[in-house]
C-alpha cells in the first residue's frame, strides 16, 4: 500500500516518466498495493488491450454486494449533471505509463517561485511552462546584473589600492627650533680677564657706551640682548 500511495503521489504531480497529470493508474500500478484476482471479460483495462480474458470470471469476495448500482440496489448518486456526460468516443490513450524508479525524496528547498497549480489541460501546462521559463530568464538577468555590479566594485577597489600604493606623500617642511635670544649670566675669560662680561657691558653710561663695549670685546654673540643683536 505504501508503494502504491507513493506511485499515486508521483503520478498526480507529474513526476513519472511519460505520464502527464490526469492519467489514471495502469493495472500494473494498481497491483503494487495488493495481489488482486483479475477477471477481464474483454481483455481490456482502460486503454490497454490484449490482456488475458477470463473464461469463467468470478465475482470478487467483497464485504459489500458486487455489481452495478442497479444490480445491487444502491441509489446511484454518481450520475453527472444534466448535459455533462457520459463521455463520447474512444478513451484517449496516455503515453507509456511504466512507473519510473522511485528516487529518495530530498529535504524541501525553499523557493521564491509562486506555487504551480495542477493543470487540467495541455494549454494550462504550456502556459505554466512559459511562466516558469520567464521567471528563470528574469532570475538569470538579475544574476548577471549583480555580477556586473560586483565586477565594477572590485575594479574600483583595485584602482584605489593601486593609487594608494604608488602615491608619494607630500614632503613635510621641517620647522627649525626657535632661537632664544638671551645674555649669558655666567663669567668667562677674555684676554686674560675673567668676569661676567654681559653685566660689565650693561654698566655703560649710555647706549653708545654699551655698544662700544660690546664691539670692543666682541660680545654680540654672548650678550645679544645687551648689545641689541637679537635680530640676527
Amino acid at each position: 500500500w505504501e508503494e502504491f500511495a507513493r506511485c499515486e503521489g508521483e503520478l498526480e504531480i507529474g513526476n513519472l516518466a511519460n505520464c502527464v497529470v490526469g492519467c489514471a493508474p495502469t493495472l500494473e500500478m494498481l497491483k503494487t498495493s495488493e495481489t488482486p484476482l483479475v477477471n477481464l471479460s474483454e481483455g481490456k483495462f482502460g486503454t490497454q488491450t490484449g490482456l488475458a480474458v477470463a473464461t469463467n470470471p468470478q465475482p470478487p469476495n467483497c464485504g459489500n454486494p458486487f455489481g452495478t448500482f442497479d444490480e445491487v440496489g444502491y441509489d446511484n448518486r454518481c450520475r453527472p449533471p444534466s448535459g455533462l456526460g457520459p463521455a463520447q468516443g474512444e478513451i484517449e490513450s496516455c503515453p507509456d505509463s511504466t512507473p519510473a524508479p522511485v528516487i529518495p525524496t530530498l529535504a524541501p528547498v525553499a523557493s521564491t517561485l509562486a506555487p504551480v497549480l495542477t493543470p487540467t489541460s495541455s494549454c494550462e501546462i504550456e502556459s505554466q511552462i512559459e511562466n516558469i521559463e520567464t521567471k528563470v530568464e528574469n532570475t538569470e538577468m538579475k544574476v548577471k546584473d549583480m555580477e556586473i555590479k560586483i565586477n565594477s566594485i572590485e575594479s574600483t577597489v583595485s584602482t584605489i589600492l593601486s593609487i594608494l600604493q604608488t602615491s608619494t606623500p607630500a614632503p613635510v617642511a621641517s620647522t627649525p627650533a626657535p632661537v632664544v635670544c638671551a645674555d649669558r649670566t655666567d663669567s668667562w675669560e677674555l684676554n686674560g680677564r675673567t668676569r661676567a662680561w654681559c653685566n660689565w657691558a650693561k654698566k655703560g653710561e649710555d647706549e653708545t657706551e654699551i655698544i662700544r663695549r660690546c664691539s670692543a670685546r666682541k660680545l654680540e654673540d654672548d650678550c645679544p640682548v645687551t648689545c641689541g643683536d637679537c635680530t640676527r
